[in-house]
């Protein structure tokens, strides 16, 4: 029961943030970020009281999505090369986490992913495809 409810209380926070962002976006169309929005509010340290706890979030999501895959890299090319046992290739995680940063830098200087959906309708389909 505790859950439910505290479910409904999140979902009624998230409505009424939504509300309040669509109201900011009538008043000032010209504000595209939560970053611009803090700055037109409170001025250069609002803006930097947004960007802060975003850019916190934004890298310890990556660090984390980064080392969850070099974990899941390291099992299977453990595996496939021998195993622990038989001399594979393995213990690497901080290897993978290294290469998989190198093509991820450039693509998070990138301003806008629209131009990118392409390619993730073509990720889905073929997770779908992996999935039947």
């Amino acid at each position: 029961l505790g859950g439910v409810i505290l479910f409904i209380i999140v979902g009624l926070l998230n409505i009424h943030t939504m509300m309040q962002n669509l109201l900011v976006a009538e008043r000032h169309p010209r504000l595209h970020s939560y970053s611009e929005i803090g700055g037109k509010v409170f001025g250069k340290w609002g803006k930097i009281a947004v960007d802060v706890p975003i850019w916190i979030m934004q890298m310890s999501t990556c660090c984390g999505y980064l080392y969850f895959i070099a974990e899941q890299m390291d099992t299977v090319i453990c595996s496939y090369t021998g195993g622990e046992d038989g001399g594979g290739y393995c213990g690497k995680k901080n290897l993978y986490i290294m290469l998989m940063t190198i093509p991820a830098l450039p693509i998070s200087w990138i301003n806008s992913y629209t131009f990118l959906s392409y390619f993730t309708i073509f990720g889905i389909g073929m997770a779908m495809v992996g999935m039947v």
